[in-house]
C-alpha cells in the first residue's frame, strides 16, 4: 500500500478563504441561559426538544393515575421533569422567594382527622355483627375500627375471624350496609329539612304574636334556665354532679370542652371532655326547639324529670334508666378486672385502688404497671399481665351488657348504652379543622384527602360538612381508586398534589399511619384521637388538636432531619512530631590518619 499524499492548498487559494473568513460577522452570546450559545439552528431544536419533555410530563402522570401501585422513585422523577429549569425556563430558587411553603403538601385522612364517622360505621358493623351471629362491637371497639380499614377492623379489633376470603365476605356485607346506613340518613334529613321549614314559619308566627301581646319579654332568663337544663341532662348522661347556675356564670364565652375541664371539673381528659361537649351542644339544640315550639316557654327542670321518670325509676321521655352507668361503675369494673388478673396469674401484687385505676387511664397500661402501681414487672410478666387484663376486661365487659339487656327487657324500655348509641350522629366535624385548611389555603399549600370509604361517600360527606372548597374533585382518593394499601394511597395523593413525597406532610390518627408514612419518606403529625398520646409517639408531631398547631410548625417538620447512622467523619491529621535521629557516627583514630 501507498500512502496518500498531503493536500497542497495554493497560496493564492488560502488568501482567499482567508479573506472570506474575515468578511462574515461574529455570532455574539444573545441569550446567556440557552445551552447553544446563540446558534439558531440549534436553539430551535433544543425549543422543541424541551417541549417535548414538559408534554411528556403531562402525559407520564395521566399514565401514572392510571396505576394502583407507585414507588417514591417513580413520583421523584416525575415532579423532577416537571421543576426542571430546562423544562419550565425559570430557576426553582426564584419561586420559593414569595412563595416558601409552595413546594409543600398536605394529606388529609378523612376518618377521625376531618371528620367523626363513629356514628355511620356503629350502625353498620352493628347490623353485619347480627348477619354473621358474631358478638355486637363496643362503641369504644368502633371508634378505634372508624380510622382503620374495614379488614383491620375485623382482624385485629374486633377478632371476627382471621380467613382471607371470610373477611372479604364480612367487608362486602358491611359496605352494603354503611350504604344502606347513609342513604336512610339522607332521605330522613331530606324529610326533616322540609319538616322544619314548616315549624320555622309557624314559630315565627307565634313570636311574632307573643311580642304582640307583650312589648318586652324576658328572653335572658330563658337562655339562662335553657343551658342550665342542657348541662344538667349532660351530667346525667355520664354520671357527673350537675353545675350549680353560679358556676354557669363563670363559663360565659368558653367552649364546652374547656368548661367541663377548667370549671366544672368533671375530668381532665380531652377525649370525655369534649364527648361531654359534643353531648351538651345536642341537649341544648333540643331545648332551644322545645322553648320555640311552646312560643318561648321552657319547663323548669325537676317539673320535666318528673314527667319523664316513670313508676320503675325508668326515663319515659328519652327512654333511659336513672340508674345509668357513670364513671365510677366503669372504674369499678377495671378495678375488679385488675384483681382477677393478679389471680389469674398467681401473681403476689396488691390489687391497685380506684385513685391508681383513674390514673392508669391516661398512662395505660403498660406504664402504669411500673409508674402507678409500683409493680416490679419483667418484660415478659408485663406482656403477659396486659394481656391477661384484656381478656378479663372483655369477659367482664360481656357480663355486664348481658345484665343490661336483661335489665332492658324486665322494663321494657332501652338501655342506657343503646339509647347513647342510637343517638350518634353519623358524622361530626371535628373542631378547627375549617380554620387550619384556611391557614393552608392562604400560604398556597395544596391539600388533598384520603379515605378507606366509596368515592360516593366521601364527596357526599364532604358537601354536607362544606368542606368541598378546600379538596377538589381531582385531589380525592378513596377506596374506588383500587390503591391496595395505606403507603399507596399516599403516593396517590402526593401524585394528584404533584409533590416529591418527602415534601408531603400527612395528618392522621393511627399509628400504623406514623409508620406507612415513614416508609414513603413522607412526615406524619397525628390527632390525639381516638389513640391516646403514649401510642403515638412514632409520629414526628403529636398534637391534641388543629388549635394547637401554628404554619410554622408545618416548615420546622421538615427542617429536622434525622439521621439514623452517624456519618463518617474525616479523620483530622495529626500534627507533625520532630523525631530527633540518632546516628552512628565513627571518629579517627590517632594512627588511623
Amino acid at each position: 500500500t501507498t500512502e496518500e499524499e498531503p493536500e497542497v492548498v495554493s497560496p493564492v487559494e488560502a488568501a482567499k478563504a482567508t479573506a472570506e473568513a474575515a468578511s462574515k460577522p461574529k455570532k455574539t452570546i444573545s441569550e446567556r441561559g440557552s445551552l447553544t450559545f446563540g446558534d439558531d439552528s440549534k436553539r430551535s431544536a433544543e425549543r422543541a426538544f424541551l417541549a417535548g419533555q414538559f408534554s411528556g410530563y403531562e402525559a407520564r402522570k395521566a399514565d401514572l393515575l392510571e396505576f394502583n401501585v407507585l414507588s417514591v422513585a417513580q413520583l421523584d422523577t416525575l415532579i423532577g421533569l416537571k421543576t426542571s429549569p430546562y423544562a419550565s425556563g425559570v430557576s426553582p430558587y426564584l419561586a420559593r422567594v414569595n412563595r416558601p411553603f409552595q413546594d409543600y403538601g398536605a394529606i388529609f385522612r378523612l376518618e377521625g382527622v376531618i371528620v367523626d364517622v363513629t356514628g355511620l360505621q356503629y350502625d353498620a358493623w352493628k347490623q353485619t355483627a347480627k348477619v354473621y351471629d358474631f358478638s355486637v362491637p363496643a362503641l369504644e371497639d368502633v371508634k378505634l375500627a372508624s380510622v382503620h380499614t374495614e379488614e383491620y377492623a375485623i382482624q385485629k379489633i374486633f377478632y371476627w375471624t382471621d380467613d382471607v376470603f371470610a373477611v372479604r365476605k364480612i367487608m362486602k356485607t358491611y359496605r352494603e350496609f354503611r350504604t344502606l346506613v347513609f342513604d336512610e340518613w339522607k332521605q330522613s334529613k331530606d324529610s326533616n329539612q322540609e319538616t322544619t321549614a314548616g315549624e320555622s314559619s309557624k314559630n315565627t308566627d307565634n313570636l311574632e304574636n307573643n311580642l304582640g301581646e307583650s312589648n318586652e319579654i324576658e328572653v335572658e332568663p330563658d337562655i339562662t334556665k335553657i343551658q342550665l337544663v342542657a348541662w344538667e341532662r349532660a351530667a346525667k348522661s355520664y354520671g357527673f354532679a350537675p353545675p350549680s347556675p353560679e358556676l354557669l356564670n363563670i363559663v360565659g364565652s368558653l367552649k364546652p370542652d374547656e368548661a367541663v375541664r377548667a370549671v366544672f371539673r368533671w375530668t381532665n381528659d380531652f377525649i370525655m371532655s369534649r364527648d361531654v361537649g359534643s353531648s351538651y351542644r345536642k341537649y341544648l339544640k333540643e331545648e332551644t326547639s322545645k322553648w320555640l315550639s311552646k312560643g318561648g316557654v321552657i319547663p323548669s327542670n325537676s317539673e320535666s324529670n318528673d314527667a319523664s321518670m316513670g313508676p320503675n325509676g325508668v326515663d319515659v321521655g328519652h327512654g333511659k334508666k336513672s340508674s345509668a352507668p357513670n364513671i365510677e361503675e366503669v372504674l369499678e369494673l377495671k378495678q375488679l378486672a385488675w384483681e382477677k388478673t393478679i389471680k389469674k396469674g398467681r401473681w403476689d401484687y396488691s390489687v391497685p385502688s380506684l385513685d391508681e385505676v383513674r390514673v392508669a387511664e391516661f398512662a395505660g397500661p403498660e406504664r402504669s404497671l411500673k409508674s402507678v402501681f409500683r409493680w416490679e414487672v419483667t418484660p415478659d410478666q408485663s406482656s403477659a399481665i396486659q394481656t391477661y387484663y384484656r381478656e378479663e376486661l372483655k369477659e367482664l365487659t360481656q357480663e355486664w351488657m348481658k345484665k343490661i339487656d336483661n335489665a332492658e327487657i324486665l322494663t321494657e324500655g332501652p338501655s342506657p348504652v343503646e339509647e347513647s348509641e342510637v343517638n350518634l350522629p353519623i358524622f361530626t366535624l371535628q373542631d378547627g379543622v375549617s380554620k387550619w385548611l384556611s391557614s393552608l389555603k392562604e400560604i398556597e399549600v395544596p391539600c388533598t384527602i384520603v379515605s378507606h370509604m366509596e368515592q360516593e361517600l366521601v364527596d357526599e360527606i364532604l358537601d354536607e360538612t362544606q368542606m368541598s372548597k378546600y379538596f377538589s374533585t381531582a385531589n380525592r382518593v378513596s377506596s374506588t381508586n383500587g390503591y391496595g394499601s395505606e403507603m399507596q394511597q399516599l403516593l396517590g395523593g402526593a401524585l394528584r398534589l404533584e409533590r416529591r413525597p418527602d415534601h408531603c406532610v400527612v395528618f392522621s390518627s393511627t399509628p400504623q399511619s406514623a409508620g406507612a408514612c415513614h416508609e414513603v419518606e413522607m412526615k406524619n403529625v397525628a390527632l390525639v384521637s381516638p389513640y391516646p398520646y403514649y401510642e403515638l409517639r412514632t409520629a414526628d408531631m403529636t398534637v391534641r388538636d388543629f388549635s394547637s398547631i401554628g404554619v410554622r410548625n408545618l416548615k420546622s417538620i421538615f427542617s429536622e432531619t434525622t439521621v439514623e447512622e452517624p456519618m463518617q467523619q474525616v479523620q483530622v491529621e495529626a500534627p507533625q512530631v520532630l523525631r530527633k535521629t540518632k546516628l552512628k557516627t565513627r571518629f579517627w583514630d590517632e594512627g588511623d590518619r
